[in-house]
């Protein structure tokens, strides 16, 4: 018989069985039917979870996407409907005679009810359920930007602003609201909508995102207005960080005008798998390329997983530079990327940036799509290069390129890959599918790619006509700096001024200043900034041979202008900010390659006597027969221009919003005149350091301007530079005139007769004797009538400039200086503080002599 207890013992038993089976269903249902969290105190656990938020994003994604829902239909004129709870849009902005091509705007399946104006096309959208809530149009050709600033300014958080541009959007679109487009909206490229250029946007006010609903396009030399702007898709509210298009635009050429399809890649198997042994990665890169009419995108695989790729509408990859950053001790991705170094500026700004601050073991890995040279800046080259790239300066339009560097190199990577541009002008594939050692080891060859920046020039020369001797001699001779001689003007101030190059229109002119200047020696390319008018393969890829920096301005009507953008341009900056004086050279400039040996003895003059403006190195009495010994300076109250400085601090307490009543002429007419002048005075050389290029053609004033130029000379010895250059001080170069006086011997007024006369001047006149080594100052005492018409008189017997026939210039205090066959020659007026010093029985010239 079983007793009592065992019975009991037996109930409790199966009853804990049947428990235990009870509360595993109830388990099983809610965790695997129901999909709800069983644990109670799961949002704890989930703060201890030491899993990568990202990669737990990533997973609910993936789980997310089996679940997708799609909208019945498509709206907007997309091809494909949008996944709910997404808005299909579509935009179209541009100009043309006829505006029924131009689109109305749509969102969320609405279309704009007014027609397209003018100006700015403008719909606010509710971000709670996508409904247009108002639609305007501002026209920012005939009307200021008050209106506009007033109606963003009062556009509520949260709401999305939706624009697209016709026919002109820029002429009175001010720069504060330019700033509120850009700050308040997340616009990326609302600087560079220029005059007729066509722009897109869809905005959120109060909302950060990365600018992936936008497009800007510019108006080209040939063109009355650009290119038509189009986006479609399917936008997500809010535009977070993370938001990208859910449709790939549909219907658009590539760049460049060829009609090519983009082809996705598939990220399944794009990898391949590559057996690695410890301490190395599996790293594939992959250059976009065009097979026929079908454009393929790049892939960027680490350790078998893909980055950069394109899957129908998933994946990243795009035109310009796509990037991963990759920690090898971690095994992890540290950022992927695309920078569209082809149209953006911010993109090229934003690459560098992210080079810069990369650790040193990281690996770099970088591949291009369609065009990544257009906005490549000097900074973003030199970057690269610090990673180990050797070809980062010989890429041309549309070039390949594969690289995987390493900072910790200090030398050049073994993994680096440039693929010839084919016939069709697009750059065949490169790939590199290599076990890449943890810590890389770099390859013994030059730093400077000679050969690839060579073929950079052939190319270059077989692409553009009009480069005259630059395109037929020598193309196989890199275009490299020339070495500094003298160690002792390394530390120089002169060696690490900015030099800023102001482009004409003409480019084979821009050329030829480059070319100049790449032959200076000691030269920094990093210092050299060249300024052109908006942004052409042509202009940019120039530039891109000579390894300069380079930034675009606005079109400017005169010259007189684009130096008005151009000084505003350098003031502003980032990597220059420290620098307070900047070498300018004009238009159609070749300097003399002793130009930074003659800047080495003079720019310091500026801070150490304010009465200095700003040192010249254009003379304006530098003809053959009047100027001749390049170790000598002068003091003038003429500004010159050409080749000058340009002073910070000036710039920002005197000049900043008073270029248009200083500066609307040609320099060679004189700038600064008048009170900003302030009686401070400019230093010159006697031999000018620069030619000045004419322009072929009819041009107003033609004949003053080659008046003006003719029978010209200037150094062309690298080595010469002006001695005893703190005489220039002005209490000390005052001294000097008054020694020279004392010195001097004065021109007997018959010799001078005689020359008002025949026109000429000799020594031998004179009669004077000296050896060929000597050096006689002669003085000439003249009668300073109202009209000056002794002194124009002078002038015209010595064969010296005046101005449209009325102005004598190139004065200090009174005294036209100038040399012939190493002689100098002073005028001194009767207005003079200096006519004292002439001895009583010295004759004065008169007009009426």
């Amino acid at each position: 018989m079983v007793s009592l207890r065992r019975l009991k013992r037996n109930f409790t038993l199966q009853n804990t069985i049947y428990l235990g089976l009870f509360a595993f269903c109830i388990f099983y249902i809610y965790k695997y039917v129901l999909e709800l969290p069983f644990d109670t105190n799961s949002s704890d656990e989930l703060s201890k979870n030491k899993e990568p938020i990202d990669s737990i994003i990533v997973k609910e994604e993936k789980r997310e996407t089996e679940k997708i829902e799609y909208e019945s239909e498509a709206k907007c004129g997309n091809k494909k409907p949008c996944v709910k709870g997404q808005y299909a849009f579509s935009l179209s902005s541009g100009g043309t005679k006829d505006k029924k091509t131009i689109s109305p705007m749509c969102f969320n399946g609405v279309s704009t009810s007014q027609k397209v104006g003018r100006g700015m096309n403008v719909i606010i959208v509710d971000e709670k359920n996508g409904k247009i809530i108002s639609e305007d149009i501002f026209d920012l050709w005939a009307e200021n930007s008050d209106h506009f600033v007033q109606f963003l300014d009062g556009v509520k958080t949260g709401h999305v602003l939706v624009i697209t541009t016709y026919d002109e959007a820029s002429k009175l679109l001010s720069d504060h609201a330019r700033d509120i487009l850009r700050d308040d909206f997340g616009s990326k490229y609302i600087g560079e909508l220029g005059y007729r250029g066509s722009w897109a946007f869809i905005g959120q006010k109060g909302v950060k995102h990365k600018g992936y609903y936008e497009k800007v396009t510019k108006r080209q030399n040939t063109q009355y207005w650009g290119d038509t702007v189009v986006l479609k898709g399917c936008a997500i509210l809010p535009l977070s960080e993370a938001t990208e298009l859910a449709e790939v635009i549909e219907d658009e050429p590539a760049e460049g005008g060829n009609e090519l399809k983009e082809k996705p890649e598939k990220s399944g198997g794009i990898c391949g798998v590559e057996d690695c042994q410890p301490q190395t990665i599996a790293v594939h890169v992959q250059s976009s390329w065009v097979d026929g009419k079908t454009k393929n995108f790049p892939v960027i695989c680490v350790e078998g997983k893909a980055y950069i790729y394109k899957d129908g509408g998933t994946g990243k990859a795009g035109r310009g530079l796509n990037v991963v950053v990759f920690n090898p001790d971690t095994k992890k991705v540290v950022t992927s990327t695309v920078f569209d170094t082809y149209e953006s500026d911010t993109d090229d700004r934003s690459i560098t940036a992210l080079l810069n601050s990369v650790d040193e073991n990281h690996f770099v890995i970088i591949t291009t799509h369609d065009e990544a040279t257009n906005k490549l800046s000097f900074d973003t080259m030199a970057a690269v290069r610090s990673l180990g790239s050797k070809h980062i300066n010989s890429l041309g339009f549309r070039s390949s390129w594969a690289f995987i560097g390493q900072k910790m190199l200090q030398g050049n990577s073994p993994y680096e890959l440039v693929g010839e541009v084919d016939d069709g002008g697009w750059g065949s594939k490169v790939e590199i599918h290599e076990c890449i050692p943890v810590k890389m080891k770099k390859v013994e060859t030059e730093t400077d790619d000679v050969i690839g920046v060579s073929k950079k020039k052939i190319d270059f020369c077989k692409k553009y006509d009009g480069y005259g001797e630059f395109c037929k001699e020598n193309l196989e001779v890199p275009l490299l700096p020339v070495a500094l001689d003298d160690a002792s003007l390394k530390s120089n101030l002169a060696y690490s001024t900015p030099i800023i190059i102001v482009s004409g229109p003409d480019l084979s002119d821009l050329q030829r200043t480059m070319d100049s200047v790449l032959k200076i020696p000691g030269l920094n390319n990093k210092m050299v900034v060249v300024v052109i008018e908006e942004s052409f393969e042509e202009s940019t890829s120039l530039v891109q041979l000579y390894n300069f920096r380079i930034e675009h301005v606005k079109t400017a009507t005169t010259f007189a202008g684009m130096m008005h953008k151009t000084m505003r341009l350098t003031m502003s900056l980032n990597y220059f900010k420290n620098k307070n004086k900047f070498i300018m050279i004009e238009e159609r400039i070749e300097v003399s390659p002793d130009l930074l040996r003659y800047y080495s003895q003079t720019l310091h003059l500026m801070d150490e006597d304010k009465s200095i403006f700003t040192v010249s190195a254009w003379n304006e009495f530098g003809f053959a027969s009047t100027s001749s010994d390049p170790s000598l300076l002068y003091r003038t109250e003429l500004f010159i221009g050409y080749v000058w400085v340009l002073q910070r601090p000036i710039w920002d307490k005197e000049i900043r919003d008073k270029e248009g009543p200083c500066c609307n002429r040609p320099t060679w007419q004189g700038w600064f005149l008048g009170d900003l002048m302030k009686g401070r005075e400019v230093i010159c050389p006697d031999v000018s350091r620069l030619t000045k290029r004419l322009q072929d053609g009819f041009y107003v004033d033609k004949h003053e301007i080659e008046a003006y130029h003719e029978d010209r000379i200037a150094t062309k010895d690298a080595n010469q530079e002006p001695t005893f250059a703190m005489k220039l001080v002005k209490a000390a170069y005052e001294e000097e005139l008054k020694n020279l006086l004392h010195m001097s011997s004065p021109v007997d007024k018959g010799v001078l007769e005689m020359c008002i006369t025949t026109g000429t001047t000799t020594l031998n006149m004179m009669n004077i004797g000296q050896d060929d080594d000597s050096k006689n100052v002669f003085s000439i005492f003249y009668e300073a009538d109202s009209e000056g018409k002794a002194l124009k008189k002078l002038c015209k017997c010595f064969h010296l400039y005046v101005h449209r026939d009325t102005t004598v210039r190139n004065i200090h205090n009174g005294i036209v200086r100038f040399t012939i066959d190493r002689n100098i020659y002073l005028l001194v007026g009767s207005t003079s503080e200096y006519f004292k010093l002439k001895p009583a029985e010295v004759s004065v010239f008169e007009a009426n002599s």
